[in-house]
């Protein structure tokens, strides 16, 4: 997994976020990597909240089942 490809998954503008389960202060952005042209799974950890400042944990290929439902919100929203 290159930084590269998560950080595009992190930025999409279809992307969508899920809070994990627990007491965990990430986030995890489900988005598309244009570069390897697939879903990823991206979570985020908060270094600054009042400044917007987060960090890359770990990213990695979506679930088929994740990615499916990815592209049908795409879709929905891009009105297709």
């Amino acid at each position: 997994m290159e930084p590269e490809w998560a950080s595009e998954a992190a930025l999409d503008p279809f992307g969508q976020l899920r809070l994990p389960n627990g007491e965990s202060k990430s986030l995890i952005v489900i988005g598309l990597s244009d570069s390897v042209q697939a879903v990823l799974r991206v979570f985020l950890h908060p270094i600054d909240m009042n400044a917007g400042i987060w960090a890359g944990g770990t990213a990695a290929k979506a679930k088929t089942s994740v990615a499916d439902r990815y592209w049908k919100e795409r879709r929905r929203r891009e009105g297709g």
